[in-house]
This record gives structure tokens, C-alpha cells and sequence, in this order.
């Protein structure tokens, strides 16, 4: 039996004080079983302080996460300066915990290394994985990348996890947390073996508004658009309104449909970036021939989504929920950046335990039709997990 422990702190000013309320809040030391692994998310400044370190050096077990720059917790869901710490623990599942080499050229050979090195010390019955990976890597695509390593496993042992989403900009100092050390260039990975059988729920807004202009990538190289529809990036966001002084407005939040013509189905991309040159570059793979619809993301639909998440989480009833939910859906909300994380407060059970964290993109298995988990990259959605 898998059971959860939840704690956080809000303090920055006494790092040994808030040590002692996130380690007695919850009587950590009197529940924890025989086996145990910690879940960290925090803002930045937890770690640039050394508060992470210091926790993770006074856990008698191994500790992973990321940070992030808005998280909420049932404990305590209206603070934005958060350190919030969930932790698994068992008499009968253990825990495999590890971090990658850096994630340099080749990005795949360390990731694939990390999963095959603790795959190998899975004795038992492999039941999920959680992860944890910064943004883009020396220009390649991880998360497809990532799940192409964890579905080339004959048992697809479901995995969930998210991007680390650094502090206040998208792409600044994203870290991904493993035993108080913090790194912007490596993934870390948790594998649960025992019984455990978790839920996993996806979310993902129904209505983005019309798709008001559809064009065809023309000319590409892996996940950057070169051309659509035989010319520049900038002109065919130009011409649909969305640029203002050479620069595609509210970057983040503009939801590409891509058709890529290969027997998928249709997936929803952000944009991660526009390059000097003017073309753009997305967090997965685009090839040429790919149709791609643009959209907006309504903000009305993301808090619908919160509503949704709250209310699946009461009815789960679980020992705790784990909830990703991308970056760009904050972007979207505007000045009014809480309300996701409002309307889910406000459909909880006042029972129900969950983490609710903002994510540069997530991972989150899907049930396919062969009856296997098939690990998948997401991007604009809201994930969860229960267990």
C-alpha cells in the first residue's frame, strides 16, 4: 500500500524554522514506512536561497522535483512563494530514484541510460514512473525524444511528469531538483515498483476559439518552422494580426493544431520560441507536409478545465493527486493568473489532498486500443494522476 504524505512551508527568512514546520507539519518522521521517496516543487527562491539542499540533506531518504514559478497545495492553495514537499512511503513498494548525465549533444543517450539503469534495478512489478526534465535542450526535442525511449519498452510502464518552469519567465533558470542538488540540463526519473495502480486523467480545453487560418509547413528542420505556405513564419502570423514590431504577440499562449499526415492523431503545440532569423520553434517534432491550424486558447475554457480537475479529484477519492498544468494556460488567464488554481479549490472535497504545479509541458500515458500504456508528450493540456 502506497501512502502520501504532504508538506510545505512559506518561509523564506529562517531557513532552519521552516525546516522544522515542513518536517513536523505532517509528524513526518512518525508515518514514514519502510520505504520512502519525496516529491519536491518549490518557487526559485527556495533554491537560490539553499533551503532545498538543506532539506534534502535532513530527508533519510532520496528526494526529486522541480521548480517552478506558481504551485498550490490542499494544505494551502493561495500562496505563489511555495515549498512543498509529498512524500511516497510504503512497507511493500519500493522506489528507484536517479538523475541523468547532462543532457548534451545527443540528448537521448543519457535519458535512455537513466531509464535502462533503473529499469534494470526493478526486481518486481514496475508500476508508473514520474520524471522530471528542463525545456529544450541544445535545440532539440526532448519530450518526443523521451517518449520514444520509455515506449520502446515491451511492458510500457506508464510514466508522469512534468517540465521544470523556472521563475517568472518561461524559460529562466528551470531546474530540475535530485538530492538538493539542482541542475538546468538534466532529467530526473522515479520508478515505483509494487502494486500501486495509479489513474491518469488529461485534460485539455475543448473550445480554443475557431480556427481562423490554416496553413501548410512547407519547409522545416525537426521541431523549427522554416516556411508556411512557402514564405516566413512572421509573415503568416502577420497577416492573421498577431504580430506587433517584428515579434508574434502573446507567443505562449497561440495553440497550433498540426495534422503531420503520418496515421497520428492530430496534437495541440505553443510555441516555445522565435529565432532571429523569424522562424519559430515548437517543443516537438514538425515535418513538412504538416497542416497547422491557428487557434486561441479561451480563457473561460481553462477555468472550465479547473472545475473539471476539482471535481475528479473528489470523486477519486485517493490518497493524493498530482496535477501538471501547462505554462501557456497560465498566459493565457492573463492579470487573472490565479483563477485555474481557484476553480479547483473550489471543487475539491475539503478532504481531498493534491499538488497542483505549472509546467513548461507534460508527460502523461494514454490507454490505447492494444490495451498497453502508450507514454505521450503534451503540451497546452492539464494532466493529473491519483493514487
Amino acid at each position: 500500500m502506497l501512502n502520501i504524505i504532504l508538506t510545505q512551508t512559506t518561509e523564506l527568512d529562517e531557513p532552519e524554522l521552516a525546516l522544522e514546520q515542513l518536517l513536523k507539519r505532517s509528524d513526518v518522521e512518525k508515518n514514514l514506512k519502510k520505504n520512502s521517496v519525496g516529491i519536491i516543487h518549490c518557487h526559485d527562491l527556495f533554491i537560490k536561497s539553499g533551503f532545498a539542499k538543506l532539506v534534502a540533506e535532513a530527508l533519510p531518504f532520496p528526494a526529486v522535483g522541480m521548480n517552478t514559478f506558481l504551485h498550490a497545495t490542499s494544505l494551502s492553495p493561495d500562496e505563489n512563494i511555495l515549498f512543498s514537499l509529498m512524500i511516497l512511503t510504503s512497507d511493500e513498494e519500493k522506489f528507484r530514484v536517479g538523475v541523468s548525465d547532462p543532457l548534451e549533444a545527443n540528448i537521448s543517450v543519457p535519458m535512455e541510460k537513466l531509464y535502462r539503469d533503473l529499469r534494470r534495478e526493478v526486481k518486481g512489478r514496475a508500476a508508473f514512473g514520474l520524471l522530471f526534465t528542463p525545456p529544450l535542450i541544445t535545440g532539440e526535442p526532448i519530450g518526443e525524444l523521451l517518449v520514444d525511449i520509455l515506449n520502446a519498452d515491451e511492458e510500457r510502464i506508464p510514466c508522469f511528469g512534468g517540465m521544470a518552469a523556472g521563475y517568472t519567465d518561461f524559460f529562466k533558470d528551470p531546474a530540475v531538483i535530485h538530492d538538493g542538488e539542482t541542475h538546468l540540463d538534466r532529467m530526473a526519473l522515479l520508478l515505483v515498483e509494487g502494486d500501486t495502480v495509479p489513474r491518469f486523467k488529461i485534460f485539455q480545453s475543448e473550445d480554443f476559439g475557431e480556427i481562423y487560418k490554416k496553413g501548410i509547413i512547407t519547409r522545416s528542420r525537426g521541431h523549427v518552422i522554416q516556411e508556411i505556405d512557402n514564405r516566413p513564419p512572421l509573415e503568416f502570423f502577420e497577416s492573421s494580426g498577431l504580430c506587433a514590431n517584428g515579434a508574434i504577440s502573446g507567443i505562449h499562449a497561440i495553440p497550433l493544431y498540426l495534422d503531420r499526415k503520418d496515421g497520428s492523431p492530430p496534437v495541440i503545440r505553443g510555441i516555445d520560441s522565435q529565432l532571429k532569423d523569424g522562424t519559430i520553434t515548437l517543443p516537438g517534432r514538425v515535418p513538412e507536409g504538416t497542416t497547422m491550424g491557428l487557434g486561441l486558447l479561451a480563457p473561460a475554457s481553462v477555468i472550465e478545465n479547473g472545475k473539471a480537475l476539482g471535481t475528479w479529484i473528489r470523486d477519486e477519492r485517493a490518497a493524493c493527486s498530482l496535477v501538471y498544468s501547462c505554462i501557456s494556460r497560465n498566459f493565457a488567464l492573463g492579470l487573472d493568473y490565479t483563477k485555474e488554481i481557484e476553480a479547483v479549490k473550489a471543487n475539491v472535497a475539503k478532504d481531498s489532498k493534491y499538488v497542483f504545479s505549472y509546467s513548461a509541458s507534460e508527460f502523461c500515458p494514454v490507454l490505447h486500443e492494444d490495451g498497453k500504456w502508450h507514454n505521450e508528450y503534451h503540451n497546452m493540456t492539464m494532466i493529473a494522476t491519483s493514487f
